[in-house]
């Protein structure tokens, strides 16, 4: 149960991570529009 537990978070912490490179990425899109 632990394992899984413990793999649950590690997916919600990339998550949000992913969340913020894609606003960082939209935001330099935004300034350098390529």
């Amino acid at each position: 149960m632990k394992l899984v537990i413990n793999e649950c978070t590690e997916t919600a912490v990339s998550g949000q991570q992913n969340r913020t490179i894609q606003k960082s990425g939209n935001t330099r899109k935004q300034y350098h529009p390529i």
